[in-house]
């Protein structure tokens, strides 16, 4: 065998080899996951006290921010439902001035959350069309109707952001989901419109017209490819 065959031959089980290894990996999983039991578990309860401020019955993402120098925050869509009142709706963002999770790490040996509590929060609020606020409403339940079970023996990203959506205040008796440490299009395109939804918040008002068509149509769009 000459060497420009060898040559070749070895490149092709290199590459074999390689394929097999990416087809080994694991695949990201495209559906919500239920809540892992973590240092967050701690926190969530003074978390949700200091940014679900409002009624968030049209629905929620809160994001626990892996970047120790940024504060979590919250998203909340709501609407007043009650009978005889035209039907007005809002989107809130309520972001910490600080990490969290970061102070929580800090203070775990003194066994107090009193620095915690100090900590100030940036709330921004904004008028929403019904039937926008209507279409959120509708992506979160698809979504949180298909949470499964994560895929075992899993990759486990460590330091990484943890991110929940549920709609109003989650209960044992009410869907919530987290997304998974490696999760697939469906599931980056959901965070995407959370986010988008907090950039709405923040935006200039001759902004938001563009920004409610977009979290309207985009909202649609990602109901339509769920199954």
């Amino acid at each position: 065998m000459n060497s420009r065959r060898i040559t070749t031959v070895l490149l092709g089980l290199s590459a074999a080899i390689l394929l097999k290894s990416v087809d080994a990996g694991p695949h990201p999983e495209d559906h919500l996951v239920p809540f892992r039991p973590s240092i967050f578990d701690k926190l969530r309860p003074l978390l949700y006290k200091k940014l679900l401020v409002t009624q968030g019955n049209y629905g929620r993402m809160v994001d626990f921010v892996g970047d120790p120098y940024r504060g979590e925050f919250a998203v909340s869509v709501q609407c007043d439902e009650r009978p005889g009142v035209d039907k007005q709706c809002s989107v809130t963002l309520v972001k910490a001035t600080r990490n969290l999770g970061a102070l929580l790490e800090e203070n775990l040996e003194k066994g107090s959350l009193e620095a915690l509590e100090q900590v100030a929060v940036v709330r921004r609020r904004a008028s929403i069309a019904p039937s926008t606020a209507s279409s959120i409403r509708s992506t979160w339940i698809k979504f949180l109707r298909d949470v499964r079970p994560r895929a075992p023996n899993g990759p486990v990203v460590m330091d990484a952001e943890r991110i929940e959506f549920f709609v109003g205040v989650p209960t044992p008796k009410k869907e919530f989901g987290e997304v998974p440490d490696r999760y697939g299009r469906s599931i980056s395109d959901l965070v995407a419109l959370g986010r988008t939804l907090a950039n709405y918040c923040e935006a200039a008002d001759n902004v938001r017209p563009h920004l409610a068509a977009k979290i309207e149509r985009d909202a649609k769009s990602l109901i339509a490819t769920r199954k």
